[in-house]
Order: C-alpha cells, then sequence, then structure tokens
C-alpha cells in the first residue's frame, strides 16, 4: 500500500483508532503474517490500537458488533499486546471499580488461552458461556464480555505460538490524556507540545493530566512507563507533580521500537487501584520538522509558510508530504537534499478560495521521509482563514444584516461602559477623569464625591 506511511502520519498526528475488516469468499484462511497484504493492514491497526478482523462476508454483521463497542463514550483502554511469533505466557491487567462493561479482544489463527480471575475462577476459550464471561468468535477474533468487573488482578494465560494480539477495554470516567513535550530554558522556562515524534537520543518527557469523574485530586499516579506492545522492554519514568494538577514524566531509557504509554495509580475514594494504556503506538525519530505560523489566511489570497527539516539519520533526498484536512489548493517541494547533522528549508503555499467562510479553521500536516522510508516526522499546524478588516472595523464578507446588529451591539456596549465608569468614579474618592464626558461633568463628579 503506497499511502502506508501517510495513514501512520495521519493515526499518530491524530491519535486514532482504525479496524479493518478482511473479508474473500476465494480467500482460504490463513494466519496473520500469510499475507503481505494483510500484513499491512495488520500493522497499521496495531501501530492505531485497532483490530485487524479477517471474516467471511456471511459473518460480517457478526464482525460489525466490533464498531458498536468501540464507538461506546468514556471507552478506556487497559492492556494492549502483540505477539508474533506467539508466547506461552500469562498476561496480567488490572480492573479497578470504576470499571464497567469489560471486553476482551483476542485475534489470531487456532488460538488455545484461558481467563483467570483475581479470586482464581478460570475459563477456558472452549467455553462460549462460562463463570466468567461470553466468548463471541467471527473469523480470527475472539470476543469475550466479561459477566461483571471484579476487581483486582486478572489473567489471561496464552498457551499458544500462534501470533496474537490482545486488547482489554472497559468504561470508566478515569483516563488521562497526555503530550510529549520539549522544554524552553531561559528565565521563563516552559513546556511546549511536539506535534511530531519525538527526538532520538534523549531522554522522552511528558506531560500528564488525570482525569475523573471527582477530579484529578481524587486520583493518585504511581507508575509511568514506555512500553513496548510487541516485545517485553518496558522503561519507567520519573514523575513530578507540576502546578495546576499537571504531571512531568520523564523517561531517560526510551524503547527503540514501537511503544504506548502505560500508567498506574490509585482511586483514593475507592481505594482500588487502576491501570490504563494508551492506543496509539509511538517511537522516536532522528528527523525534526519545525514551521510556525505567524499570520492568519486571508480568502483568495496565497498564504506562505517555511519549515525547516533537520536528521541525524540517513543522508540524501527527503520526501516531503503535506495535506490539510479542508482541501485548500496548496504546492510544496516533492523532495529535500539533506546531510546527517544537517538541515533545510522549504515552503507550503496554501490558497484558500476567496468564498472560503471567514473562521475556518485548517489543520496542515508536512510530512518528512527519509530515503527508503528508513525514518520520518511530521509536524501538525492549526491555522485560521480571515477575511480582511476594512476601515469601519468590519469584515470584508460581513453581510449588511451582521453589521447592523454589531453597530447596535457597539452602541450598547459603549453606553453600558459609560454607566459603569459613572459608577465607579461615584464610589471612587481620587477620581479625576471619566472617559467620553467633559471636563466640567469631571469636576462635577470631583466634587460630588468630597
Amino acid at each position: 500500500m503506497h499511502l502506508e506511511k501517510t495513514i501512520s502520519a495521519l493515526i499518530r498526528s491524530t491519535k486514532s483508532s482504525v479496524s479493518f475488516f478482511m473479508t474473500s469468499s476465494r480467500r482460504s484462511r490463513r494466519t496473520l503474517t500469510a499475507s503481505t497484504q494483510f500484513q499491512v493492514y495488520y500493522d497499521m491497526a496495531l501501530a492505531s490500537g485497532g483490530q485487524a478482523i479477517e471474516v467471511s462476508k456471511s459473518s460480517l454483521s457478526q464482525a460489525t458488533d466490533i464498531i458498536v463497542d468501540t464507538s461506546t463514550s468514556a471507552l478506556v483502554t487497559i492492556l494492549q499486546r502483540s505477539r508474533n511469533p506467539g508466547l506461552v505466557e500469562s498476561i496480567p491487567f488490572l480492573l479497578d471499580k470504576s470499571v464497567s462493561n469489560t471486553t476482551i479482544y483476542i485475534t489470531g489463527s487456532s488460538l488455545t488461552f484461558n481467563l483467570r480471575s483475581p479470586t482464581g475462577v478460570t475459563q477456558s476459550n472452549t467455553v462460549d458461556n462460562g463463570p466468567l464471561g461470553t466468548i463471541q468468535k467471527v473469523g480470527n477474533l475472539q470476543r469475550i464480555q466479561l459477566n461483571g468487573t471484579e476487581m483486582g488482578l486478572w489473567h489471561i494465560d496464552m498457551t499458544t505460538t500462534q501470533p496474537y494480539t490482545i486488547k482489554v477495554m472497559g468504561q470508566s470516567a478515569i483516563t488521562f490524556i497526555y503530550d510529549f513535550v520539549e522544554e524552553f530554558k531561559g528565565p521563563h522556562p516552559a513546556f511546549a507540545a511536539i506535534d511530531g515524534r519525538p527526538s532520538a537520543g534523549s531522554p522522552a518527557k511528558l506531560l500528564l493530566t488525570l482525569t475523573g469523574e471527582k477530579g484529578p485530586e481524587a486520583l493518585e499516579l504511581q507508575e509511568v512507563a514506555l512500553m513496548e506492545v510487541s516485545g517485553v522492554k518496558v522503561s519507567n519514568g520519573t514523575i513530578e507533580k507540576m502546578d495546576g494538577g499537571d504531571y512531568l514524566i520523564t523517561v531517560k531509557e526510551v524503547p527503540e521500537g514501537e511503544f504506548v504509554v502505560l500508567l498506574k495509580g490509585k482511586d483514593k475514594t475507592s481505594s482500588s487501584l487502576f491501570q490504563r494504556q494508551t492506543t496509539t503506538q509511538m517511537s522516536q525519530s532522528k528527523v525534526t520538522i519545525k514551521a510556525v505560523a505567524d499570520s492568519s489566511m486571508l480568502p483568495g489570497e496565497v498564504f506562505k509558510m517555511n519549515f525547516t527539516v533537520t536528521t541525524n539519520g540517513t543522508s540524501g533526498a527527503y520526501t516531503i508530504r503535506a495535506r490539510n484536512d479542508k482541501n485548500i489548493p496548496m504546492t510544496h517541494p516533492s523532495t529535500l537534499n539533506l546531510v546527517s547533522g544537517g538541515s533545510a528549508q522549504g515552503t507550503v503555499s496554501l490558497t484558500p478560495p476567496g468564498n472560503t467562510v471567514s473562521g475556518t479553521d485548517v489543520t496542515l500536516t508536512i510530512e518528512a521521509e527519509g530515503p527508503g522510508g528508513s525514518d520520518s516526522n511530521y509536524a501538525v499546524l492549526r491555522l485560521s482563514v480571515l477575511s480582511k478588516v476594512t476601515s469601519d472595523g468590519f469584515r470584508e464578507t460581513d453581510s449588511a444584516v451582521v453589521k447592523f446588529q454589531w453597530k447596535r451591539m457597539w452602541a450598547l456596549i459603549k453606553k453600558l461602559n459609560e454607566a459603569y465608569l459613572y459608577v465607579e468614579c461615584y464610589f471612587s474618592t481620587d477620581c479625576l477623569v471619566k472617559t467620553g464626558v467633559t471636563a466640567a461633568e469631571n469636576s462635577a463628579l470631583h466634587h460630588r464625591n468630597k
């Protein structure tokens, strides 16, 4: 698939989850790695935290239940793992009191496993309706709906060497939001969000916020780590509590491959431990893209924005791609030549149509890919289209009705403002000037306050 890199960048930049349904009446059943074409979809689904489901056309309606599951509100990911080849292992996951409607998704062919509750009750995957849940099998997917949410440490005991993926989800008000950030030093140090992949060769920093039904003050963050979904490496981070309930996480040894953010904490109101995980995979890059939009776009006029690509990786021609979510016509260089340790500059030009509504927000994504697809990164910018402001304070696209209503509003604001200033001066003992009145009126107010 020639759009794989572009779609992967889009998934990462929007933190979206994508699932694929593969159907064919003429194709025999196969394992996850038997088809190169299917492997592409499998990789993208895994990277986004979605599912790659291979079903027959007659079973497609059953598989679409997954779409209903993933569109449920207040959905959180508790666990996600991938093994290729499979491993005989016991995979733990933690369920807390706030979680309801817990569902487990396991994809793969010819899989055998046992589900084990915190109290030791077990259920084999061969039992469709058991003491722990109901198992629905569609194509290469086994969907397990737990009968209830028993608090504590659960286990999925895998007893197969076939490739498989595991994902545990549920509904809960306890979740978190995060951004990879970089620090700005100086007299007023601060952190700015990284819109692309974090830079390789340096510690990763995350700014993280916990949210819950009773606010972040009712939650205690205990552990944060970057974890390989397809491997076993877990890199723990140090936690620093910031103002406003945020946490700054520093991870010194970042996994070399794809990773997700895993956190554990405690709900102080129920004294139950919780576990959450991000769905979208991330990785570091030796390529960086910097761009700043210092003005708005005007309808019907060309808007130019410079960007800089830097690499500490492979030298050569870097492929440049750009897209925007409003399909505004645009041009950009197709390639930039870079040497390792160097940078190059390019320009993106956008021309919003003349009838573009003032106030339209545009998301622009610029991507740079190294020679042979060895490395890539992206930058996401938020732009706005605003009409010109005329001498009377209105925008060129404002209608006569809008201008009339605005003039009435401005007159009302002016009257209210003068009334407010009068009251303020009346009660002030040192009022000497009142905006919009004569010196005599100010003098009268001054003596009146005496």
